[in-house]
């Protein structure tokens, strides 16, 4: 079934009206994907890849276009990418969580999150975020290319 998918995708998180939340839509590579970061559906796009790339916008409290990575190593981290640090009700952390308990994961996930300014309603990226975009897409390149 998954077999005659790229094994590289990568999937933009995020609501397009929700100004920085839209940030997961803009950078592009490999087989691309969007998703509102429901967990069933990200589950089915990352299954049986190789490499997954999930861009999504999210809050910790760091400032405004901080671009965080988190890598197989670092990945339990994701879990703790709760409702409250994702811009979603449910983000990718719930997804990771599920994906790992149904045994429906990626060979590898790379999750790049990029702090948010504002999740209001909106369509407009604040300036941070806008400026995080050139770092994001050199980040993803590499993942991709590696």
């Amino acid at each position: 079934m998954t077999s005659a998918r790229p094994p590289v995708v990568v999937i933009g998180v995020g609501n397009p009206m929700r100004g920085d939340d839209g940030f997961g839509r803009a950078p592009a590579g490999a087989e691309v994907a969007v998703c509102d970061g429901e967990a069933g559906r990200l589950l089915e796009l990352w299954w049986g890849r190789e490499l997954a790339v999930v861009i999504d916008a999210v809050v910790t409290g760091s400032a405004p276009g901080t671009v965080h990575v988190l890598d197989d190593p670092e990945l339990e981290d994701v879990v703790r990418w709760r409702a409250g640090t994702s811009s979603h009700a449910a983000g990718v952390g719930e997804a990771f969580a599920l994906g790992a308990a149904l045994d429906r994961l990626p060979d590898r996930l790379v999750v790049v999150g990029v702090e948010a300014a504002s999740v209001a309603v909106g369509e407009e990226l604040s300036t941070a975020v806008r400026a995080a975009i050139p770092a994001v897409i050199v980040q993803v390149r590499r993942l991709i290319d590696h």
